[in-house]
């Protein structure tokens, strides 16, 4: 019994780290062709990829927003799709195809407890009893 509770555990702790380490990939593209390109030849090119074009970005011709319809699984989704990204690139109006990774959002400024006693060692957490409850300064 000890056995499976240790491969479990082991196996949760690098699953974890794992996908801590690795950014995720989101199902949006960014297409960039070599000429400018009108907005229904873009759509027509999404289609036959499976995706759908959302319009220019910043109204540049050269530029594309698509977004894939294909589903996806959700384990799948931590690596980036180089198949589908070659695939795309051999149309001969496509210059280049960016998968788009999202943006990660952290408090500014925010230190954890043991962060602040890491640098500073004379750091000593406020008394307060009601300090749990403020919202961070």
């Amino acid at each position: 019994m000890g056995f499976y509770y240790d491969l479990c555990l082991l196996t949760f702790i690098f699953s974890t780290i794992h996908s801590t380490i690795l950014p995720v990939i989101t199902k949006d593209w960014l297409i960039e062709f070599r000429q400018h390109v009108e907005p229904d030849a873009a759509k027509r090119i999404a289609k036959r990829y499976a995706m759908v074009s959302r319009g220019p970005v910043l109204n540049d011709k050269h530029l594309y927003h698509f977004v894939d319809l294909k589903p996806i699984h959700p384990l799948k989704r931590k690596k980036r799709d180089t198949d589908q990204e070659a695939f795309i690139q051999r149309h001969e109006l496509v210059k280049r195809a960016i998968h788009q990774i999202p943006y990660i959002r952290m408090k500014r400024g925010y230190r954890s407890p043991a962060e602040l006693k890491e640098a500073f060692p004379e750091y000593q957490s406020p008394t307060d009893p009601f300090f749990q409850y403020q919202w961070y300064l």
